[in-house]
């Protein structure tokens, strides 16, 4: 009735196709959630507080329990925000 479609795996994963397309996946074994939105985004969100977005380009933003934030480009080049405020940034690396 709610247009939802719920799998369970043998290894006790549990996969969500929502109405709107969204798919929500629960991995059983790590307690990890990863989410798909509609235009190919996905969300992951760890037991530890890690969570990631990974977007169609490549680029990827990582959010650590401690406050630190990772964000690595399209073009291979990453910025660390440290939580004191330190920022690291990495070139693109040669080919």
């Amino acid at each position: 009735p709610d247009g939802q479609t719920s799998v369970m795996f043998q290894n006790g994963d549990l996969k969500e196709i929502q109405q709107d397309g969204v798919v929500v996946y629960h991995y059983r074994a790590t307690g990890a959630v990863q989410t798909t939105l509609t235009d190919g985004t996905e969300l992951y969100q760890f037991s530890d507080g890690q969570t990631e977005r990974h977007s169609l380009d490549g680029s990827k933003e990582i959010r650590f329990p401690n406050g630190t934030t990772k964000k690595i480009f399209s073009d291979g080049s990453e910025e660390v925000c440290f939580a004191d405020g330190t920022v690291k940034k990495t070139p693109v690396p040669p080919k």
